[in-house]
């Protein structure tokens, strides 16, 4: 069980996964659906270290996409800026959205972005 697992799942699937500061792994995506359909970005997993055993956390998407804000209301609250040790420049942000039901899954990298694509197509229209 590693970030090395996770990183292997995504090169498979064609990804070019990139291992940063503190355990972070970021690739170039394009988001596959809703209201942003098409748009490239750097999709990204905060210290996945116990992949597959655990999901990673919430996404951290770049540039960011959604207004910073607390709360716990998705699609547009739970937006955090990330650690300034990963992310000097500030252009990543954290969405707080555990994965619900993991356990019941594959456990496959395949499962945690059908999870992202979900958050994507569950973003307003307006964004």
């Amino acid at each position: 069980m590693s970030t090395v697992d996770l990183m292997n799942q995504l090169r498979e699937l064609g990804y070019e996964p990139e291992l940063g500061p503190e355990g972070f792994v970021a690739f170039d995506y394009t988001i596959l659906i809703g209201p942003l359909s098409g748009r490239q970005i750097r999709l990204g997993f905060q210290n996945p270290d116990q992949f597959p055993l655990n999901p990673p956390g919430g996404p951290c998407v770049s540039p960011r996409l959604l207004p910073l804000k607390t709360g716990n209301t998705p699609p547009l609250e739970g937006i955090h800026a990330i650690s300034p040790e990963i992310d000097p420049g500030g252009v990543w942000e954290y969405w707080s959205r555990p994965f619900q039901g993991w356990e019941s899954t594959s456990r496959k990298a395949t499962d945690y972005l059908a999870h992202v694509n979900a958050l994507f197509d569950g973003l307003p229209a307006d964004v």
